[in-house]
């Protein structure tokens, strides 16, 4: 299993745009292959840092909700709702023991 963590932080007065975006991903997220789950969380001291962990099954299913349809339609341009691009982090997962 792998995690992808991406740290956002919407222009000001986008925060509910920026918002409905990532839930609009989420519900589309949902429909792929190897999709395992997803968590929003705000910080609580900036109500425009938002960030979203998402887990997979494998990098490869990740790799097929970027080049999917659904997420090129869901897109938006840079700028538009965030101050810089979000750049995703992947994370494999370590075994307890």
């Amino acid at each position: 299993m792998i995690a992808i963590i991406v740290d956002h932080v919407a222009v000001v007065g986008q925060e509910s745009a920026g918002l409905g975006l990532i839930r609009a991903n989420g519900t589309a997220m949902r429909m792929m292959p190897g999709f395992r789950a997803r968590h929003t969380f705000v910080a609580r001291d900036d109500k425009r840092s938002i960030s979203t962990v998402t887990l997979w099954n494998a990098e490869a299913d990740y790799q097929r909700w970027l080049a999917s349809p659904e997420k090129k339609r869901i897109a938006r341009p840079p700028g538009e709702l965030w101050v810089i691009p979000p750049v995703p982090r992947l994370f494999d997962e370590i075994a307890e023991s």
